[in-house]
């Protein structure tokens, strides 16, 4: 047994896998349009990275109107183009506090 408890080795093992990089959200996802998150969405959704033109043909809209949109995600660090494939950026996890109190004295249980 430890001495931080369950709820600490948690918090650490969550912490240890938070990318410092990630600062997009899914609560960032309520702020997009509706084209945005229909692009964000298709993207998720895929088996494996899209393209401009592959988004656009799912989305039955014009090549332009993806670019467009890819574009506005990419300045705000929503996508990535790599090699002409679009990715999500990391999207960041909540931070979870300890519970403190009475919930320390529990230990491993």
């Amino acid at each position: 047994m430890s001495g931080g408890g369950i709820f600490d080795r948690v918090a650490t093992h969550l912490d240890a896998a938070a990318d410092p990089e990630a600062h997009f959200s899914m609560a960032s996802l309520l702020s997009l349009s509706d084209e945005e998150r229909a692009v964000v969405r298709d993207i998720m959704r895929a088996d494996s990275p899209q393209s401009v033109a592959q988004v656009a043909e799912t989305l039955k809209v014009s090549v332009n109107d993806v670019a467009s949109t890819v574009g506005s995600l990419s300045m705000r660090g929503v996508i990535e183009i790599r090699k002409g494939s679009l990715y999500l950026t990391p999207i960041e996890r909540p931070h979870h506090s300890h519970p403190g109190g009475f919930w320390n004295n529990l230990n491993d249980f």
